[in-house]
C-alpha cells in the first residue's frame, strides 16, 4: 500500500490459536538508494489476520500524518 512517499507492507505473525501481531515494513528511496525499515507496532493481539493487517496500515497512516515518518 502506498502511504505518502512510502511503500508499506503489513507484517502479520501468529496463529488462530494464539492470535496475531501486527508489524510494518516501510520502503522509500533516499539519495537514490532503496531504504527499508521493519518494526513491530505493539503487543496487541488480534483475533484475525485481517484485523492485524488493518491495524498495521492504520499505524502507518498515523505515523505519516503525525510527522514521525
Amino acid at each position: 500500500m502506498q502511504i505518502a512517499q512510502y511503500e508499506v507492507v503489513a507484517n502479520v505473525t501468529g496463529s488462530h490459536e494464539g492470535g496475531f501481531k501486527a508489524g510494518v515494513t516501510r520502503k522509500w528511496v533516499e539519495n537514490g538508494e532503496l531504504r527499508e525499515l521493519t518494526h513491530t507496532i505493539d503487543d496487541r493481539i488480534h483475533s484475525t489476520m485481517e484485523q492485524a493487517r488493518d491495524h498495521a496500515y492504520e499505524h502507518a497512516r498515523l505515523q505519516v500524518a503525525e510527522g514521525f515518518w
